[in-house]
């Protein structure tokens, strides 16, 4: 049961991370994207970002070398540093 509930979460997520790509651009340039996973599933379930990878190759084929999944351990805050600061830059 555990790892039928993982694989949903998996491709749940990795369904999320492909649209927000796609509606991007990200799959028409030429430079990777860095996707950061943050959470306590993301950073102790060993298996769970694998199983976000295998989606992504499901939905995006060979496009899917483009995104990086990387564990961040205080994502959140990250997070919400880096959208300051491109909001800033943006104005």
């Amino acid at each position: 049961i555990t790892r039928m509930v993982s694989t949903r979460a998996a491709r749940v997520a990795a369904a999320a991370i492909v649209a927000m790509a796609w509606h991007a651009g990200y799959f028409v340039t030429d430079r990777d994207v860095v996707v950061a996973l943050d959470g306590s599933i993301a950073k102790h379930y060993w298996t769970f970002k694998h199983r976000i990878q295998v989606c992504i190759r499901e939905l995006a084929g060979d496009l899917s070398d483009k995104l990086i999944l990387e564990t961040a351990d205080d994502g959140s805050g990250l997070g919400a540093a880096v959208i300051a600061a491109t909001a800033g830059a943006a104005s």
